[in-house]
């Protein structure tokens, strides 16, 4: 997806892009991260790996500008 993006830029069709973290990272391990035997530092080291390859690939492209953005911490949200 990332490189569909950063093409897009190269090639002056996008000049602005949006990356949303979160969404589908964590359901695949949320039965081991609920069980406690999910390696959290490697699983977050992992989506944190991947999340700067998407940024830095779209990046070297010459965006005008990237937004990312992520899931709000559900403990601190009200409602």
């Amino acid at each position: 997806q990332h490189t569909d993006v950063a093409a897009l830029v190269a090639s002056g069709d996008v000049n602005l892009a949006y990356l949303f973290v979160g969404g589908l990272d964590v359901p695949p391990v949320a039965l081991d991260l609920y069980l406690g035997t999910l390696n959290v530092p490697n699983w977050a080291n992992g989506v944190v790996s991947r999340m700067m390859t998407a940024v830095d690939t779209v990046l070297a492209e010459g965006p005008e500008g990237m937004i990312v953005a992520g899931l709000p911490d559900m403990a601190l949200t009200p409602g």
